[in-house]
């Protein structure tokens, strides 16, 4: 309860947590004001309270993405704030949905200042990207923006206080902080001026991103702006859609707010919430609740200021992009079902803290797994590991045969809330078998067929890491289409794929993250629907190139090593952060070969049907299958596996 304690109106810390929890003091505590006039005798002597000047807001938190949902609740959070009685009401931005036309954002400004306007009392706005960026490139809708909602950056006095908004869009992108997230010279000109031309005790800032979590920009020396002022209080910012307190510092509490009306995190047992947050403000400090808005919201009101640390919403963030579930051997699938096998559930903990966890196992019908359900707890830097028993009972080829993990994790916040971490995992299984059905039927060809909801999954976690270079190539046929779609990629933030569209470009492109943020892309070319093309993505160290039907679409000097996960590799997909497939293929894939080499450097004819060799990490003919497993030719055994309603059919290309 640190924020909440920290100088709280020259309160004891005792009286202010009690109040805020809403415990009464005791007696003695009441203060130093005259002796109440009683009306019976009593051995306690009551006080009236010491005067105290003081003076409260609210801030509300983004009200995008735009769903219309949000709407009631931004409603509910402008009756909360006319019945706290505040003095008046700051916003962190990204009121509209934006990124539109004018007559869309004047549609969206109209609706959102329409309920603004039921408050009793005055409210500031913060300028966010989604108030003032173009559809796509282009002026934005700054001026639009000014006329409607008020200066970019501007500040007032309230008694003793200083109230200072800023504008962290000026270039109008977030896309690569270090480069767009920069306060101008300009800007920092205007600040310094102003806190100097100001007499106020306290300073308040609100702004839209968080940019003291965004490594890379000119923060710091924002930072010392405000520190060298020496009256800066706090500092408040929007954006990410999770509420954080990122402690003080040299005096200065930095915190992020969640939402209000905006659309909910992955963290939504914890720090992502529907809140508005109450400011009480004396001469001598704050207190600060963060007040839930949603009448169904399980979390205890109000909450305090400290509910969430950045530290905290860190962790969480990073258990839901890690792949903290995992195993260690392999389920042998025996056709006569007469002997079974073991394999090991495991479960790393990176963080802090204890953590519990929960897993249930789902099989084939006919399997069976001993124990079904898994639970336990792991000590920090730990990973806890138990063995389950796989029997099948006379699997055959032609039906399917899978061993599922649906894990949750449980993190504890020191506030006492816990977030659910969830992940799941299709575990390893080893089919006898399979080498003699993975080579090439070039007199009965068939393709893998995809309906835009399946995939085929692969594992390649050993694999990648080890590439300097590499050739990724396969053949596709898809339909007319602006959605992004993967033809064979494992790219979520890094590593790298080739799509049938991608980022709503209507040409194909090759995606590889490199060490920095972002994706390279190359490609150039248009394909046409309904026509089978063949696809290569070559990266040799120094250049990577895409080939469309053998020809160069495209190239970039990329240098650098790339990024890589633990997430699977999908034909038909991508990898969600849980390694779950999205962004779905429509159409018809064939010959995905993966090698450790750059196959081309000049222009080719691709072969209708790849050929193995020892730089073959992956070879998937898709001209047989064993129960929707999919045999890899490489040698090296990695089997694709069937997700949804991929199949093959016969198909001359």
């Amino acid at each position: 309860m640190g924020s909440l304690l920290r100088a709280a109106c020259g309160t004891p810390a005792a009286l202010v947590a009690a109040l805020l929890l809403g415990v009464s003091p005791a007696p003695a505590e009441q203060g130093r004001g005259a002796a109440v006039r009683a009306g019976t005798p009593s051995g306690v002597e009551l006080r009236a309270p010491a005067e105290r000047e003081g003076f409260s807001f609210l801030v509300f938190g983004d009200r995008t993405a735009g769903r219309p949902a949000g709407l009631p609740v931004l409603e509910r959070a402008v009756a909360l704030s006319n019945r706290l009685g505040g003095h008046f009401v700051m916003t962190v931005g990204d009121m509209v949905q934006g990124y539109t036309g004018e007559a869309a954002w004047l549609e969206q400004m109209r609706e959102y200042k329409q309920i603004m306007s039921a408050l009793e009392v005055p409210w500031y706005p913060a300028v966010g990207n989604h108030d003032v960026y173009p559809p796509r490139r282009g002026e934005g809708n700054i001026a639009l923006y000014q006329e409607h909602f008020g200066p970019l950056y501007y500040s007032f006095d309230y008694k003793w206080a200083h109230f200072v908004v800023l504008f962290t869009d000026e270039k109008l992108s977030f896309a690569i902080p270090p480069l767009h997230q920069n306060m101008s010279e300009e800007q920092m000109r205007w600040l310094r001026g102003d806190l100097a031309a100001s007499d106020a005790q306290q300073v308040f800032v609100f702004l839209h991103h968080p940019r003291w979590t965004y490594p890379g920009t000119n923060w710091d020396e924002v930072h010392g702006i405000l520190a060298t002022d020496g009256r800066v209080q706090a500092v408040m910012a929007g954006h990410v859609h999770e509420y954080r307190d990122d402690g003080l510092r040299d005096g200065i509490h930095y915190y992020a707010m969640a939402v209000t009306g905006g659309n909910r995190t992955r963290l939504d047992d914890s720090a992502s919430l529907h809140h508005v947050n109450q400011v009480i403000v004396s001469r001598d400090g704050y207190a600060m609740s963060v007040l839930p808005v949603e009448p169904d919201d399980p979390r205890p009101s109000p909450l305090p200021g400290d509910f969430a640390l950045g530290s905290e919403v860190d962790a969480m963030n990073r258990l839901l992009d890690e792949r903290w579930l995992g195993a260690e051997g392999a389920v042998e699938v025996d056709p006569a079902g007469e002997r079974g096998s073991e394999v090991f559930v495991t479960i790393r903990n990176t963080t802090d803290r204890s953590l519990g966890y929960a897993v249930s196992l789902t099989s084939s019908s006919q399997w069976q797994v001993e124990p079904e359900k898994l639970q336990g707890e792991v000590a920090p830097g730990e990973m806890g590991r138990q063995v389950v028993k796989v029997r099948s009972s006379g699997w055959a080829p032609g039906t399917r045969a899978s061993l599922r993990a649906d894990a949750e994790l449980r993190y504890p916040l020191r506030s006492g809330l816990v977030e659910a971490i969830p992940s799941s995992l299709e575990l390893p299984l080893s089919i006898p078998g399979l080498a003699r059905l993975a080579g090439a039927r070039t007199e009965h060809n068939q393709v893998l067929v995809l309906d835009g909801s399946s995939a085929v999954r692969l594992n390649l976690v050993e694999a990648l890491p080890k590439l300097e270079a590499f050739t990724l190539e396969a053949w596709a046929r898809g339909s007319e289409s602006s959605a992004r779609q993967a033809i064979a990629s494992n790219t979520h933030a890094s590593s790298f794929g080739i799509f049938w569209r991608a980022l709503g470009d209507p040409k194909p492109r090759g995606l590889v993250s490199f060490q920095g943020p972002g994706y390279t892309q190359v490609g150039d070319r248009d394909v046409p629907p309904d026509k089978w093309t063949h696809f290569a993505l070559v990266h040799d160290g120094e250049l990577l190139r895409l080939y469309v039907d053998g020809r160069l679409a495209g190239k970039s000097h990329k240098p650098v090593l790339k990024n890589f996960n633990e997430l699977p590799f999908f034909v038909g997909a991508e990898p969600s952060a849980l390694g779950l497939p999205r962004n779905f293929f429509s159409g018809a894939v064939d010959e995905v070969r993966l090698s450790s080499v750059a196959r081309y450097a000049d222009s080719f004819v691709p072969a209708y049907h790849h050929e193995r060799d020892p730089e073959t990490l992956l070879l998937l003919h898709f001209d047989a299958d064993s129960g929707g497993v999919f045999p890899d030719d490489s040698g090296r055994e990695h089997h694709g596996w069937a997700m949804g309603k991929a199949h093959l059919a016969p198909e001359i290309r």
